[in-house]
């Protein structure tokens, strides 16, 4: 447009393309936007039921292990309150069930499995030597 060899004709030409592609923009980034909301709101909603499935087979297993050990009440220690702070500060050792429960949802796991270890990124493999 400051091109002083471009007549007023050719100029408002190019004007009115640059604003044709300033709108394509805007368009593009509004169906980018909607594209990445939707894909959000369905991996939320792909998350909420695999923990609701997950959470309904922690219950099923602790209301077993709670009639067999004939506990009155069961509370989850990790459940967080608003503000993140811990439910229960403290409870007594000898009534928390987690291990009896881990150990029941993790019965059909692979031999050596151990939730409680975490995995470790593996080494990146040295360079091979050249040959001689």
């Amino acid at each position: 447009l400051q091109d002083p060899m471009l007549n007023e004709k050719d100029k408002k030409e190019l004007e009115q393309k640059a604003q044709i592609k300033r709108q394509e923009v805007i368009a593009l980034e509004q169906e980018r936007r909607g594209f990445v909301e939707r894909q959000l709101k369905s991996l939320q909603e792909q998350m909420k039921v695999r923990s609701a499935k997950i959470m309904g087979e922690i219950t099923k297993i602790t209301e077993g292990i709670a009639t067999q050990g004939n506990y009155d009440l069961v509370l989850d220690k990790s459940a967080q309150a608003l503000r993140s702070n811990q439910v229960f500060v403290y409870t007594k050792p000898g009534m928390d069930i987690t291990p009896t429960v881990m150990k029941e949802l993790n019965k059909d796991a692979p031999k050596g499995f151990d939730p409680t270890k975490k995995k470790t990124p593996a080494a990146p493999a040295a360079p091979a030597a050249p040959a001689n």
